[in-house]
């Protein structure tokens, strides 16, 4: 190797070395420790990761509470959410009777409904305590609540003014009350359309609220007279009922006039 080359290299190494000199120092002072030169630079960057980690984190919060509030409002509108405490005393009730799940196996959504239709009337606030409790807290648990008793009322308003006019029909009274009115066409919790009965007992939630209001409405009703005319001759024998009558035919028991 000459000495020109020789030389070449050397100015080239002194020249890199020059360059790297800042890092060497950093490299050597462990991350500029050394050099107060290299300390507001690395604060700076100290200071923009720990920025980054806290806005990291607030978005990672953010989406936490997304998610959390729409499974809620989803199982919410499903009704299936979880119990309170009123109603896991009632399911643990039943879960400890024999045969208890038998007579009732469903319980959290059938309580669940119920307590969708309760919240839409105007007595929520003194019957269900997350009612009250949204109300107090204020903001849009207010607003919601609010809303809830303030739909379901008009509605019951509705149901009310329809159910006067014999348009839907609640519960009838007891059964021999609801027999006689059957006899009439009549059916328990329906609309009446024309004269046909349609069932709304399958519309859960609003079926709940349409039948409670309608029995307020129907409840001082006056019974129903049974019916006076008399029922339709039934033939006495199997054989009668199995083949065509004709006219003025005797029955087997019966005696000649005058016999």
């Amino acid at each position: 190797m000459n000495r020109t080359l020789v030389g070449a290299l050397i100015g080239l190494t002194m020249s890199a070395a020059a360059f790297v000199d800042p890092a060497g120092q950093a490299w050597v002072g462990q991350l500029g420790v050394s050099s107060d030169a290299h300390l507001p630079g690395l604060q700076r960057l100290a200071d923009g990761v720990r920025a980054l980690r806290q806005r990291c984190e607030r978005v990672v919060e953010a989406a936490r509470r997304a998610f959390d509030a729409a499974l809620g409002e989803a199982r919410y509108n499903t009704f299936t959410q979880p119990l309170g405490p009123t109603g896991q005393a009632i399911t643990n009730f039943f879960n400890k009777i024999p045969g208890g799940r038998i007579i009732v196996p469903f319980m959290r959504t059938p309580m669940n409904i119920f307590k969708y239709a309760v919240e839409r009337t105007p007595g929520a606030p003194l019957v269900l305590s997350e009612t009250r409790e949204n109300l107090k807290a204020g903001g849009i648990r207010r607003d919601q609540a609010l809303a809830r008793i303030a739909f379901g009322s008009s509605i019951m308003g509705m149901i009310w003014a329809m159910a006067a006019q014999g348009i839907i029909t609640g519960g009838g009274g007891g059964p021999d009350e609801q027999r006689k009115r059957r006899l009439t066409g009549w059916q328990p919790y329906s609309i009446k359309i024309g004269d046909t009965y349609y069932s709304y007992n399958r519309l859960d939630p609003l079926s709940t609220i349409m039948g409670f209001t309608a029995d307020l409405v129907t409840a001082d009703e006056p019974a129903v007279p049974a019916p006076t005319s008399a029922p339709a001759a039934v033939p006495a024998t199997p054989e009668e009922r199995g083949r065509p009558q004709r006219p003025n035919a005797r029955r087997p028991n019966d005696t000649p006039a005058g016999g």
